[in-house]
């Protein structure tokens, strides 16, 4: 006698906006510091995706793994580089919890696998900023077979993305960025258009890109796989204030001529690289910091 699999449970209900106020509201007379506010509401909200098990075991006290300060803290991996990719997380989990796929994609961060899970959603947020039509295809952070995303491209083309993070420690062989991108192309496969997101160290992707190791094996690469239009690089910016960190994605975009498929459609995905309208920020939201004032923003000496 067989037993049927039983359905997965439905998804809990979606956080709005009037609820995140209403969070901020009653942490006021606890964190008079609008921007500990704003740190206390992102962890709200991971704790109401991933668990408060989770949220202790991965960010409270000290933190572990991504989310602990480094041997020698300073002001990027320190205190407040942490309380930063807390509020990170808690926005892309808000942001991107009305997508198709993400309650199955998240469940991909329950494991040890965070840092390349967040990545992967900063890639997932790229497509919404650009307000492209996205559906995560499997757990975020994940290295089986299949690709990561699924997209409609501006010519209405169907499109599946890999996401891929080097980071810096890893280092930049050329054989090991290759290595990085045919892994890529094997999750990709051959029947759709694919596209590779790969996240960098932000020196690899700044002013003379063309001429680092990362564009010298992409373009091998496309001229290699005429089923890739396109591989996308991407990091994030962090400037450091006396109070807030800001953090703004940079992207490069290396384009294929050799891909086989309709040359007549727009391949360009992403024309945008700052935060969208519809992307809400927690401290634009709550009323703490307004745009405007980015520019009179002035970073600590010594930084």
């Amino acid at each position: 006698m067989t037993t049927e699999t039983p359905p997965p449970p439905p998804p809990p209900p979606r956080i709005t906006r009037h609820a995140l106020r209403k969070m901020a509201t009653r942490y006021a007379p606890r964190f008079p510091d609008p921007y500990a506010r704003v740190n206390v509401v992102a962890s709200e909200v991971i704790q109401y995706f991933l668990g408060r098990d989770w949220f202790q075991a991965n960010i409270a006290t000290e933190g572990a793994g991504f989310f602990a300060p480094g041997a020698k803290p300073t002001a990027f991996n320190g205190a407040e580089r942490i309380a930063s990719r807390v509020t990170e997380l808690g926005e892309l989990f808000f942001n991107l919890q009305h997508v198709g796929g993400f309650d199955a994609a998240i469940r991909g961060m329950e494991g040890r696998r965070i840092e390349p899970g967040f990545y992967d959603l900063e890639a997932a947020k790229l497509f919404f900023m650009n307000e492209l039509a996205f559906s995560f295809a499997g757990p975020v952070g994940g290295s089986g077979t299949g690709y990561d995303l699924e997209a409609i491209g501006r010519g209405g083309q169907q499109i599946c993305v890999d996401t891929k993070t080097r980071i810096a420690t890893t280092g930049t062989s050329l054989f090991n960025l290759r290595n990085t991108l045919d892994q890529a192309a094997a999750r990709l496969g051959h029947e759709m258009p694919g596209v590779v997101v790969a996240r960098l160290p932000v020196d690899w992707i700044g002013e003379d890109y063309q001429e680092t190791p990362f564009a010298q094996v992409a373009t091998e690469f496309l001229r290699a796989n005429d089923g890739i239009v396109s591989v996308i690089a991407h990091a994030n910016i962090v400037e450091v204030y006396e109070t807030y960190v800001s953090s703004t994605p940079t992207v490069r975009t290396f384009s294929s001529d050799a891909y086989r498929f309709d040359k007549s459609l727009n391949w360009t995905l992403f024309e945008r690289t700052q935060t969208a309208d519809k992307w809400t920020a927690f401290a634009f939201l709550l009323g703490f910091l307004q745009r405007p004032q980015f520019a009179d923003m002035q970073r600590p000496a010594g930084e």
